[in-house]
């Protein structure tokens, strides 16, 4: 059985969802305008088409990059290199709130054999911040030796709790 890979909802992937929806809006109105055929509203149907081809554009540009980062994920995960780390803090992200609730991050730390610590953060989890956490282990699939990509598996940790 394939492991699953958890990243959540990312905030490219709701800006892509609001760029499609413009996209298709702006698009269909201006596909309108031009059907009409009134003189009048050939330019501002053709602005209109052109401003919706443009957000889905940007869309599709957004969800290929989120595609691309999840389908290395992966690939992390079906190599199979990975550390263990602690976990040494819970952090709270002030940037992104989800249903009025702020995310939060788990912070990793790993010692390498050379004594060289590395530490790994993991996507936004919309969590309560439980204390809990500290001092449990989690794997840190990566591509090469130096951890500059990486992907954090926190359901370890995170089936440890239930939120009600």
């Amino acid at each position: 059985m394939d492991k699953k890979i958890n990243m959540g909802t990312s905030v490219l992937q709701i800006v892509a969802i609001v760029f499609v929806t413009l996209g298709s809006v702006y698009g269909l109105l201006g596909g309108v305008f031009l059907v009409t055929g009134h003189s009048e509203l050939l330019p501002v149907g053709s602005a209109f088409t052109m401003l919706g081809i443009l957000f889905l554009c940007i869309a599709l540009l957004l969800f290929l990059r989120e595609h691309r980062k999840r389908k290395r994920a992966r690939a992390m995960v079906d190599a199979g290199r990975y550390v263990w780390a602690e976990v040494v803090d819970v952090v709270s992200n002030n940037m992104v709130r989800v249903n009025g609730r702020y995310c939060c991050n788990l912070v990793a730390r790993y010692v390498d054999g050379s004594g060289i610590s590395h530490i790994f953060k993991s996507p936004n989890l919309n969590r309560y911040r439980d204390p809990g956490f500290l001092g449990k282990q989690v794997k840190i699939y990566y591509e090469d030796p130096s951890f500059s990509e990486y992907y954090m598996d926190v359901d370890g940790v995170l089936g440890t709790s239930i939120e009600h």
